[in-house]
């Protein structure tokens, strides 16, 4: 029943002024900023109650949350680079602050709240389908923070393209360079452009992501019209996309040009000339016709260069009015030549003259002969002929046909000399002929006679014959005229054609007859001799051969060591009639052995033993030595003398 008023205090601020009412104040309803309020009352009677003030009270007031909130895009599906605008709607809407737009786990911006409602616009969404976007409000100093809002989808697909085509000339050349320029709207795109020609790819191009621009140059096109499309393959951002219409490339002939020479002007008649027409331009693919007036000569292809060439050797005597033609009817426009004159006077035969030899020379036979000469002709000389004559010309023989007309050929002389005997007969004569390239000829003979010596009839061999011995075989021989031979060799071969290798054999004269001892001949063995004699400047004669076989040994021989005396080297030759154990040495005077030369086994037949005058400790010193030679059944000894 107290009566009176109650002020109510925050802290020392004054809230305000109720009066009481069946005990009781009642403050009409204050707004609380967020955080904790500490209130007190303060009582003031107006009657017979004394005042009083209440305990402190402590209340807390939190962040209020939001009641809902929305998030939506304006657009469901949207293309790439197409700006979507994303909008949070907030209940209450007295909040403030900011809300944080996310796109998965990326951040796509922040935007301030303004009644409730707080918008997004974005430009950058990737192609794809977006189901986590979300909006996150970040509070205020009223409304708590954490609402997120997720019931929004989009779709962004690759941008729509359009593509079209354009060259820099139209119509064309064929084989002309044309530059195809593909345009892609809208811009930015990194993709590829691919050109087709009826359907069939002929190329492809980067597009400029600047541009938008993709180029090929192409000059492969035939004649004729060309539907040629782009299709562009698409990229991360771009839908692909082709050219709505075929964009329509004409392709004409090419022009040409073609001019006609020869490489020889006036030319002889039967000459072989070279045609050459040059096409213009040079890349050309086809056949060049050559024309003398309305005759053809033939076709040849178009070469490297823009070349064809036509050799030709037919033109007769006079003056040719020639043209090229060409036209492959297709892809080069026909054009013919100029007229090139080509004047055509008569052949003359080649002026041959023989050099050498001319007459007086006198030639070994079997020597080489050195033919000279010249041959000249108005056109060409294609190819000589040698012929001799052993006879003054009544008869002639061919040495050689088809040489290059070189002015030298060397000719190994064969066949008969002039001589019938001992004596010099010039009776040889040389005739050269020439042909030129249509086989006119002219030729030349040595203006007098030369010789052509025949050692074999000038040298009578009056003996050759081969005797077995026992030891080898025995070869005599006698010759006329001995001393025409500088030097005589002995040869020796085991069959009738050879190889033949000269036979080293003591020689002895005996009234006329020469007779050398072949000890190295093999018991039992054939061989055929012969005899060369060399002349003072090389020129040799071949006498034989004559066979002979070498007889069988009949009793341990040793040959005297030759040369002797010595001046150190030797040769040693001895006979075995049957195997036996054979030792060959040399001792000196007080018969100790100096060198051993032979030890051991050997079998029935005859042996050379070669001996330099050196052992291991160098060169013998001069004096008498003994060569001993020793079987089981006889010891033979023979002396020799080393001098210095």
């Amino acid at each position: 029943n107290a009566t009176g008023s109650v002020e109510f205090f925050e802290g020392a601020t004054s809230l305000g002024t109720a009066v009481l009412t069946a005990g009781a104040a009642t403050l009409a309803p204050v707004v609380y900023t967020v955080g904790q309020h500490i209130f007190t009352a303060v009582f003031t009677p107006s009657g017979c109650f004394a005042a009083s003030s209440a305990l402190p009270d402590t209340h807390t007031v939190n962040l209020a949350p939001l009641t809902s909130g929305t998030l939506v895009t304006d657009v469901a599906t949207a293309v790439w680079a197409q700006p979507v605008t994303f909008t949070a709607t907030l209940t209450p809407s007295s909040a403030t602050g900011s809300v944080t737009f996310k796109d998965s786990l990326t951040t796509l911006g922040t935007a301030t709240l303004s009644g409730g409602v707080a918008q997004l616009t974005r430009s950058n969404l990737t192609v794809g389908f977006h189901g986590q976007l979300t909006a996150t409000y970040n509070g205020d100093a009223c409304y708590a923070a954490g609402f997120t809002g997720s019931n929004a989808t989009l779709l962004v697909n690759r941008a729509p393209t359009t593509i079209g085509l354009t060259s820099d000339v139209n119509p064309a050349q064929f084989a002309g360079k044309v530059n195809l320029t593909a345009t892609l709207s809208p811009a930015g795109s990194t993709g590829q452009v691919r050109f087709y020609d009826g359907g069939n790819l002929f190329g492809t191009a980067n597009v400029n992501s600047l541009t938008g621009v993709a180029t090929i140059s192409i000059s492969n096109l035939v004649v004729g019209s060309h539907n040629l499309t782009v299709s562009f393959v698409g990229d991360v951002h771009f839908a692909p996309c082709t050219s709505a219409s075929p964009y329509v490339q004409g392709i004409t002939m090419a022009s040409t040009s073609v001019s006609l020479s020869s490489d020889v002007t006036p030319s002889k008649y039967g000459q072989v000339i070279t045609l050459t027409a040059v096409m213009t331009p040079g890349d050309v693919v086809g056949m060049v016709e050559f024309f003398d007036g309305a005759h053809s000569l033939g076709s040849a292809p178009v070469g490297i260069g823009g070349n064809a060439t036509m050799t030709i050797d037919t033109l007769l005597e006079g003056s040719h009015s020639l043209t090229a033609a060409f036209g492959d009817g297709t892809n080069y426009q026909s054009s013919v030549s100029p007229v090139w004159t080509q004047v055509v006077t008569a052949d003359l035969p080649p002026v041959v003259t023989v050099l050498a030899p001319n007459g007086g020379e006198a030639f070994n036979l079997g020597n080489t002969v050195t033919i000279n000469w010249t041959a000249t002709d108005n056109t060409s000389v294609n190819s000589i002929k040698i012929e001799l004559s052993r006879n003054n010309g009544t008869n002639w023989e061919t040495l050689v046909s088809g040489l290059p007309n070189v002015g030298s050929w060397d000719w190994a002389s064969t066949g008969s000399g002039t001589n019938p005997d001992t004596a010099i007969v010039y009776a040889a004569l040389v005739r050269v002929t020439a042909a030129d390239n249509v086989a006119v000829e002219g030729s030349d003979v040595s203006d007098a006679p030369f010789s052509l010596f025949d050692l074999q009839t000038a040298v009578v061999l009056t003996r050759l014959d081969a005797v077995t011995l026992d030891d080898g075989v025995s070869i005599s021989w006698a010759l006329s005229n001995r001393g025409i031979f500088s030097s005589l060799a002995l040869q020796r071969s085991p069959a009738e054609v050879g190889p033949w290798n000269s036979v080293d054999a003591q020689l002895n004269d005996n009234a006329g007859v020469t007779v050398a001892i072949d000890h190295s001949a093999v018991s039992g063995q054939s061989y055929y001799y012969r005899l060369v004699g060399t002349t003072g400047n090389g020129t040799q004669a071949v006498f034989g051969p004559v066979r002979g076989t070498a007889g069988a040994p009949k009793s341990f021989v040793l040959s005297a060591a030759w040369p002797n005396p010595s001046r150190g080297a030797l040769t040693l030759q001895f006979t075995l009639p049957r195997l036996s154990h054979i030792k060959l040495s040399i001792v000196d005077l007080q018969g100790r052995e100096v060198a051993l030369l032979a030890d051991g086994e050997q079998t029935a037949g005859r042996y050379q033993v070669n001996w330099d005058g050196r052992t291991d400790k160098g060169a013998v010193q001069p004096g008498l030595y003994f060569v001993r030679f020793s079987t089981p059944e006889k010891q033979i000894v023979n002396r020799v003398t080393i001098a210095r």
